[in-house]
């Protein structure tokens, strides 16, 4: 089950925010437009992706995440070559860029993106 751990808020003007997820292993920050209140909140999957790249198949069947304030760092599994689809824990998040060639569903790929989004 994923829940809100806490939000940021960047503009209630804007009615934007940073919403930080969690599904009891990862941590997730997501930028979210328009977020009103966590009353009109309802998460729905996937998230989507901003400027994925660097996107490469890795040895290590491991999940990870981390941001740094500019990006966010991804280990995670490929489930749908062709949409495309991968998971991180419970999250679902569909990527804003094509797969390279030579990863298949089930492989686990690195990505670097500029933000995780909630629509």
């Amino acid at each position: 089950m994923i829940n809100i751990i806490k939000i940021k808020w960047l503009s209630h003007i804007s009615e934007e925010a940073i919403i930080v997820l969690s599904d009891g292993n990862f941590e997730i920050n997501c930028f979210s437009h328009p977020f009103k209140s966590l009353m009109d909140f309802e998460l729905t999957l996937p998230l989507s992706t901003l400027n994925a790249n660097n996107i490469k198949k890795v040895d290590e069947q491991k999940y990870s995440y981390s941001c740094d304030g500019n990006y966010h760092y991804l280990t995670v599994k490929v489930i749908d070559k062709e949409k495309p689809l991968v998971v991180l824990g419970d999250f679902k998040i569909e990527l804003d860029n094509i797969l390279p060639y030579d990863i298949s569903e089930g492989d686990f790929i690195f990505i670097l993106c500029d933000r995780l989004d909630i629509f």
